[in-house]
């Protein structure tokens, strides 16, 4: 039997107004945040382009604002966030775990520590025993995957490829 929260959940209303407006709005109405609301809002939020988006990073002390789609990866390590473009390295004050709510969906976890941009892969070398290595177009840099993200980092990719 499916409880009353569950069945609220599963009742909802989808409604498209046309509107002469300059950019399309997204509007979720319901009694409470239930998590399955709070699901929705996050798929949502990953669909909207947000490759417009800017990234603060520093270098050197100054602050550089990067577009996501020149970003290669996200890595942290003993709490700093390193953001790495084709040949520089630049630190941001965001964690990993807000990136990964505001970036792209081409932004994909390959380890606890790492944020990928599966757009620019040009290789992955896949280990049955230990991380596999993924290489990137145009940078001497590689990054290790996980055998915990493999699959679904490889899924993403393969969902890429079928979609151009």
């Amino acid at each position: 039997m499916v409880s009353d929260q569950r069945r609220e959940a599963c009742l909802m209303k989808l409604r498209i107004d046309i509107a002469d407006v300059d950019e399309p709005e997204i509007v979720i109405r319901c009694k409470s945040i239930t998590p399955d609301i709070a699901a929705l809002s996050q798929d949502i939020s990953k669909l909207v382009p947000t490759a417009q988006r800017q990234i603060a990073a520093n270098l050197n002390g100054s602050e550089y604002f990067l577009l996501p789609s020149e970003i290669l990866f996200f890595e942290t390590d003993s709490g700093k966030v390193t953001v790495h473009t084709k040949d520089k390295m630049y630190y941001t004050s965001q964690r990993l775990n807000e990136l990964d709510e505001i970036l792209p969906r081409y932004f994909v976890r390959a380890s606890k520590s790492c944020l990928v941009n599966i757009n620019l892969i040009s290789q992955i070398t896949r280990s049955i025993t230990s991380s596999s290595e993924a290489r990137f177009y145009d940078s001497d840099k590689k990054i290790y995957i996980s055998r915990m993200y493999y699959k679904q980092l490889r899924d993403e990719i393969e969902e890429k490829r079928l979609k151009t």
